[in-house]
């Protein structure tokens, strides 16, 4: 279907290798023009800094559409109002 919006979802990456394969899959994709990217938050908060620093590359390098997902976790009130901050500048 012509026209039609795609996006792609992305896992962080927890090796250095993981990263470079990150960016050569962006690189390759980047083409198809994508409305917007995502990154999955891994099952209990356990990746957020990775996912906010994947969030951050891709906006930086991409210049797509990175909406970023917020979810509460057992975390202190500090470290929330961090992550929220952290997120919100991303605008």
């Amino acid at each position: 279907m012509p026209g039609l919006p795609i996006s792609f979802e992305f896992f962080p990456p927890r090796t250095g290798e993981q990263q470079l394969t990150l960016e050569s899959t962006w690189q390759k994709l980047a083409h198809l023009d994508p409305a917007y990217l995502s990154v999955t938050f891994g099952a209990g908060g356990s990746t957020l800094n990775a996912t906010l620093e994947t969030v951050e590359t891709l906006i930086r390098q991409s210049g797509v559409p990175v909406p970023t997902q917020l979810r509460s976790y057992r975390t202190s009130s500090g470290a929330s109002r961090r992550t929220r901050c952290r997120c919100s500048s991303y605008r």
